[in-house]
């Protein structure tokens, strides 16, 4: 087969239609995937290290992160009362922490530890089933452990 101007042009746009329409489902990073793929259920809390889960003020506490800038936070306090807010979040420092605004701080959250709150999580791991971030708040370090619902 002879290829011209016009056939060799015809395969070069084939070939970048092609290149382009498989690089639009890379363009989310593995980091924001994992993140925003499913919702997460708090399983463990540390405060200073020290495993105080069970001092928890809440029945259950969930997070969700949207691809369109979206955050949502969830919980039920051991009295039945359900908080939800939403707000928004996006990542600062190569992706190794979140930012999220438009939250209220987390009221009565355990024994130990009246509110909580914090603008800036540092992810300590993120997997596609595993998401641990701590702060600091108050001077103690407070290290959420949550896992995929």
């Amino acid at each position: 087969m002879k290829i011209n101007r016009k056939n060799l042009s015809k395969f070069i746009i084939i070939g970048w239609i092609v290149v382009f329409s498989t690089n639009c489902d890379n363009n989310i990073s593995t980091t924001e995937k994992n993140l925003t793929s499913q919702a997460w259920i708090l399983e463990k809390y540390l405060r200073n290290d020290l495993d105080e889960t069970n001092q928890i003020n809440l029945n259950t506490y969930e997070e969700k992160y949207s691809t369109n800038g979206e955050f949502e936070r969830s919980y039920v306090h051991k009295d039945g009362d359900t908080t939800t807010e939403t707000g928004t979040w996006n990542f600062k420092n190569n992706k190794t922490e979140i930012h999220v605004s438009d939250i209220s701080s987390i009221n009565d959250f355990s024994q130990n530890n009246s509110t909580l709150s914090s603008s800036i999580f540092n992810i300590l791991e993120l997997t596609d089933d595993q998401f641990n971030y701590d702060y600091i708040n108050g001077g103690d370090r407070h290290e959420f452990r949550l896992i995929s619902k």
